[in-house]
């Protein structure tokens, strides 16, 4: 489960303190996509980068909405992905959103010889279902069937949804060297144990 990963989003969201009397800016932005798709790059699956927000499948639950959510931009033959039309946050501004033609992949479901994932974009759905009513309830219980035991929903991942060629779709977050405001906070970047470095 990802979020969205928005480098100007995250420029947009620098605030200054008055308490502290300190300009605050965010490390990442809702979530660390480029090392997401290094845990995924053995399914051959990889996360898009940008926000994006819209209603989701009424078989996700009803009242499903992806909110601000990364969408999946690469995933191999034979794999399940869903998608839908969304659009896309420019501007942390009230209406900052433009329409997108395109349905977008917002979920992705992976069986292969290194085992099976389910890569959904959008933490928001899945956190929010208890106070919207389970929301999402109907498409956490087909992921986690699927990741288990490898038994897919036809609700969830129906039919028409496996691929035949790759999917391609936008652009992949760059994996740039971490900002020296996330190096300073995440020990994940620290030499010592027991964090290794890379493979």
């Amino acid at each position: 489960v990802a979020d969205w990963a928005d480098a100007a989003l995250r420029e947009q969201a620098r605030f200054f303190d008055d308490n502290t009397q300190v300009a605050w800016e965010p490390a990442v932005g809702g979530a660390n996509v480029v090392e997401l798709n290094k845990v995924l790059k053995p399914f051959d699956v990889a996360l898009g980068g940008g926000a994006w927000e819209g209603a989701l499948p009424q078989a996700f639950g009803a009242g499903s909405r992806f909110e601000s959510g990364s969408v999946i931009a690469r995933a191999p033959v034979g794999s399940y992905v869903v998608k839908t039309r969304l659009e896309k946050r420019v501007s942390l501004k009230r209406g900052g959103t433009v329409k997108v033609e395109a349905p977008q992949a917002v979920l992705a479901a992976v069986s292969s010889d290194k085992g099976r994932a389910v890569v959904f974009g959008d933490t928001g759905c899945l956190d929010d279902w208890k106070r919207t009513g389970r929301a999402c309830w109907e498409l956490l219980e087909a992921s986690v069937a699927f990741a288990v035991s490898g038994v897919r929903s036809p609700a969830i991942f129906p039919d028409g949804a496996r691929l035949q060629e790759p999917l391609v779709i936008g652009e992949v977050p760059l994996d740039t060297p971490p900002s020296p405001l996330l190096k300073k906070y995440s020990r994940h970047y620290d030499a010592s144990p027991p964090y290794v470095a890379d493979p």
